[in-house]
């Protein structure tokens, strides 16, 4: 998704760039909702409903949150900083990534933080 962004922002001045970056990003949006519900039907069956629906509510909070703030950049500072904030998003998912991919998912159900 990171680099979805800087195509995004070159698709100012470049449809084919622009349309690469819809693409990009659209991609990875995909994979990383797979990825996520992948993670959270490995957990027990007792608590797959329940993660999931606040993986889907901070998902949907997430995007209001995204969209409101993505309005007022476009607004005060157009598409260029625009992109810039859909990268710093971008780049922050990736830093919780790598702070957590050491959590094994049965560590989730017992509450500890066992390597993988």
């Amino acid at each position: 998704m990171l680099v979805s962004w800087g195509l995004l922002a070159l698709g100012r001045t470049s449809l084919l760039a622009l349309i690469a970056g819809i693409v990009v990003l659209d991609m990875g949006i995909q994979g990383a909702q797979i990825s996520n519900q992948t993670v959270i039907y490995r957990l027990a069956a007792h608590a797959r409903s329940r993660l999931t629906t606040a993986y889907m509510v901070s998902s949907f909070l997430g995007g209001v949150v995204a969209s409101t703030l993505s309005a007022v950049v476009y607004t005060s500072y157009g598409w260029t900083a625009t992109c810039g904030l859909g990268a710093a998003f971008a780049a922050g998912a990736l830093v919780v990534f790598a702070a957590t991919r050491h959590v094994s998912p049965g560590a989730l159900e017992s509450g500890s933080q066992a390597p993988r």
